[in-house]
């Protein structure tokens, strides 16, 4: 095999135990990989999250969404609320339950993670986002020329 597959298998690798690890934690702490998520978008959010904003930046489905926000509101961890100024639109939004809940196991691992990035240099950052961004945007432009 030569070098340059061997770095991709390890680099897929790297994303597999990156996701993994929040696949464990959220699966420890009673929660579906897509709860898990929502409850981490919306404990550091600084806008109202919908259902759609969700699907469209975490690349979830819209029915996995749905039912994750079905189930988290049946726990009592998040409501939804009309969006001011918007015809129909609903946001999803933490309850006390879901606040007092994120911040006891939510929070931690977003704390975790950010310590763990925070040990790269600011140019170690730049770079490592810089080449994911890239490599993303490269393998996309490739898959999509497959369709055609």
């Amino acid at each position: 095999m030569d070098s340059s597959r061997s770095r991709q298998d390890q680099i897929l690798q790297c994303y597999k135990e990156m996701d993994d690890i929040f696949h464990v934690y959220a699966v420890e702490h009673g929660l579906s990989d897509s709860a898990f998520w929502i409850l981490y978008t919306l404990c550091q959010a600084e806008k109202t999250y919908t259902q759609n904003d969700f699907c469209e930046e975490w690349y979830y489905p819209k029915q996995t969404v749905h039912s994750a926000v079905a189930g988290l509101i049946k726990t009592g961890y998040v409501t939804l609320e009309h969006v001011p100024g918007s015809r129909n639109s609903k946001g999803i939004v933490l309850t006390a339950k879901g606040s007092e809940y994120s911040d006891a196991h939510i929070q931690p691992i977003v704390t975790a993670e950010r310590r763990a990035f925070a040990q790269l240099s600011e140019e170690e950052q730049a770079i490592y986002f810089r080449l994911v961004r890239k490599h993303l945007d490269l393998f996309d432009r490739e898959v999509k020329g497959l369709k055609t």
